[in-house]
């Protein structure tokens, strides 16, 4: 004779699988604070924040976004507008590759990926660089993509990338302006590169699928105990 499967048993088990099928990103970031010695970008910074999301073991969204100090903001443009130094052998681009400004009188411009770069303004090599089609009246305070790791995995957002030889793992190619400036009007106050170094991970919070799994096997456990 068959038996019917209690509801609770069956939601029980229907926990445990959404707790094994559960995802949690991985998201960190960092501030980039130190300006170029060779092309000084002015207004003592921050210059831009980057924002490394790990949506899986292969996959990351980089973010990086123009730092606004409340009288001057910092866009990111022409050749070298954005740059990382990859932790992965082989690694693809998302593409198209997103640029958006939140000025007035923004054209938007193309965003290429440029591969490698050997000299980066005082700033060392990267393994990719992301460049716009033109400079001022078309930089971004914001550009985003998806790296694909074809070579590894990463375990958490401090694994995605890595210090170049000069110790340093991501930069920008920015112009300062005031906050409230128009692109298409304004003419940038400076221009100049800064960089930055990823800092030494703290404590990685518990993933949420984690925490899920700990929930769903306390109450299967419970309830089959209440069954036997």
């Amino acid at each position: 004779m068959k038996t019917a499967t209690p509801k609770y048993f069956t939601f029980a088990l229907t926990l445990l699988l959404v707790a094994f099928g559960a995802s949690s990103a991985m998201a960190d970031s960092f501030t980039i604070t130190t300006p170029s010695t060779n092309m000084p970008l002015g207004g003592g910074g921050p210059y831009a924040t980057v924002t490394i999301n790990v949506t899986s073991s292969t996959t990351a969204d980089v973010t990086f976004a123009s730092h606004d100090n409340g009288t001057y903001i910092y866009l990111m443009g022409a050749v070298n507008a954005v740059d990382l130094n990859v932790n992965a052998a082989t690694f693809t681009v998302s593409s198209p590759i997103v640029g958006t400004s939140s000025l007035a009188g923004h054209t938007a411009g193309t965003l290429t990926n440029d591969g490698f770069q050997n000299a980066v303004d005082g700033f060392g090599s990267f393994n990719l660089s992301i460049g716009n089609s033109d400079g001022f009246g078309q930089a971004d305070t914001n550009v985003s993509f998806t790296l694909t790791n074809t070579s590894g995995t990463w375990t958490d957002a401090f694994s995605v990338l890595k210090s170049n030889s000069n110790n340093f793992d991501v930069a920008i190619h920015g112009f300062q302006c005031a906050d409230t400036c128009n692109q298409s009007t304004s003419s940038a106050i400076s221009t100049g590169f800064a960089g930055g170094d990823w800092p030494a991970p703290t404590t990685v919070p518990e993933p949420g699928s984690i925490m899920l799994l700990g929930t769903g096997l306390t109450g299967l456990g419970t309830l089959l105990r209440r069954r036997q």
